[in-house]
């Protein structure tokens, strides 16, 4: 895909809302000495405006969600669930971004807009909540948790992403990263899908609840949702980058093959023309003339050999006549 728009976050126009807003509590099947499967509020309302502390968060790891015209957006997570993405993409930064920030700027995007973005309930289901006893601002009081969600994406959002990671080295194991980032498929038995459904499973012993993927070439499910389909940016582009930011490169093509090709300058074609004899190109008229002036050299010479030929012989016949006859004569 072209960067056609870089922000997504009015794709769905005013319709949709969120699914969740803020961390509860922790997800009452694990022991309570578990500190990863923490789990969101279940929230069926409207996206909340960002503080100035969440944009600029929003503005360093999901720039996208920023409107076009560079207003607050509305957001459909937390404070405290933006500094856990910001936490978790910690390991993926280091892994991705070294080489190729285009990957990891479409990597981003998946996980940002599942998070936060405010049309949420447009593309993300809510299959399993839970009640339990919820944590910090939540303490003391009962909460209902979304322990389970499906997450419809679109097939070509899901491919480009993939298609622009899947070749980002990790020297540190003379593999692609797709080696960690794939779980059980490493790098050889990866696919796009693999890939995806990996990242979102509760058995990575990463993901704090379970993300089920749902892809289509389609638009919308049969039950309504929307596959989404965000833009995502060739290896060999760099990605876009907020007004006021510095530019952000394009992957290498150690990690990028796209960008390998070699771009040769264009040369200009410059018509040589010119005219000896009016109505007659100068150029071919010189090689008229070469070609006659060759010609009648090339006879001259013929005709010269033919004739010293000829002359030769005759002088030949002599000398054996006038020999013959010496011989006679002794």
């Amino acid at each position: 895909s072209s960067i056609s728009a870089f922000s997504s976050y009015d794709m769905y126009g005013k319709d949709g809302q969120c699914v969740w807003y803020d961390k509860c509590g922790r997800d009452p099947s694990y022991p309570e000495t578990d500190k990863l499967h923490n789990l969101n509020c279940a929230y069926n309302g409207p996206a909340k405006q960002a503080s100035l502390e969440q944009f600029n968060i929003i503005k360093e790891i999901c720039p996208h969600l920023v409107p076009e015209d560079g207003s607050t957006p509305d957001l459909c997570c937390s404070l405290s669930q933006l500094k856990d993405i910001k936490k978790n993409f910690g390991i993926p930064k280091n892994l991705l971004d070294r080489g190729c920030p285009t990957c990891y700027y479409n990597f981003r995007k998946n996980f940002c807009d599942m998070t936060c973005h405010p049309r949420q309930s447009r593309f993300v289901r809510v299959d399993k909540t839970v009640k339990g006893s919820g944590a910090g601002d939540y303490q003391g009081k009962e909460v209902d948790m979304v322990k389970e969600v499906t997450y419809f994406v679109h097939e070509e959002f899901n491919t480009e992403t993939y298609d622009s990671c899947k070749n980002v080295q990790y020297p540190e194991m003379s593999d692609t990263v797709m080696g960690l980032l794939c779980g059980p498929w490493g790098s050889r038995e990866c696919t796009a899908k693999r890939w995806f459904d990996y990242m979102g499973s509760i058995q990575n012993g990463y993901s704090p609840f379970q993300i089920s993927y749902n892809y289509s070439s389609s638009s919308k499910s049969e039950d309504g949702y929307m596959y989404h389909n965000p833009v995502a940016v060739e290896c060999n582009l760099p990605p876009p980058s907020l007004i006021g930011q510095p530019p952000i490169p394009a992957c290498g093509c150690t990690d990028c093959p796209a960008a390998c090709t070699l771009n040769l300058p264009d040369f200009k074609e410059y018509q040589f023309s010119f005219e000896i004899v009016d109505g007659v190109d100068g150029l071919v008229f010189i090689m008229i003339i070469v070609f006659v002036v060759g010609s009648i050299i090339f006879i001259a010479i013929v005709c010269a050999s033919d004739t010293l030929t000829k002359s030769n012989l005759a002088i030949s016949d002599d000398d054996s006549i006038f020999g013959d006859n010496k011989e006679l004569g002794s």
